[in-house]
């Protein structure tokens, strides 16, 4: 996980400031790679699994403190040459933990946006494994999951769930 060094509101708006991992963002590759093949995918979507468990079962002071990402995607994903893998956002999901979010209005990456974020509702670990796996359905077939460019809005990539879950489309390749 990429280290936060601060985070907060200033004029209204949000700002982290945190470590830049080493590296090139899973983005990045997969806007030269296309599709990256399976046992890369696993071995690069395994190490941020890892990354995800250990902020979901954080304990402080004897408390359970789960963090949850609340909007992975590519952009967040840092691969180095080595193939370490660095998850960066974090500092990002804390502050936005106790404040009300319109995933829209955040920018939130929409395919792959979990339900319960985009409906507003709490998040949970579910929340991101919806997305992890929507990482690695990008990862591994060259394109989002349901069909819906990245820059799509929230109705149209609604759409394309419904669609795709109607026409038994969802992940054919």
């Amino acid at each position: 996980i990429a280290q936060t060094f601060a985070c907060g509101v200033d004029d209204g708006c949000l700002f982290v400031i945190g470590e830049l991992p080493e590296g090139a963002s899973l983005a990045a590759l997969l806007e030269q790679e296309g599709a990256l093949p399976l046992a890369s995918a696993v071995a690069i979507l395994a190490q941020v699994g890892l990354a995800l468990q250990y902020a979901h079962t954080m304990v402080y002071d004897g408390q359970s403190q789960p963090l949850y990402h609340r909007h992975l995607s590519p952009e967040w994903i840092y691969v180095s040459q080595t193939g370490k893998v660095r998850v960066a956002g974090f500092g990002v999901a804390d502050l936005m933990g106790s404040l009300q979010t319109n995933a829209e209005a955040c920018g939130w990456a929409l395919p792959y946006a979990s339900p319960e974020v985009l409906a507003g509702q709490p998040i949970s670990a579910r929340s991101d494994l919806f997305s992890l796996g929507a990482v690695l359905t990008r990862s591994c077939l060259g394109r989002v999951p349901f069909g819906v460019s990245q820059g799509a809005q929230k109705a149209q990539y609604l759409s394309g769930v419904v669609r795709a879950l109607a026409e038994g489309e969802l992940f054919t390749v």
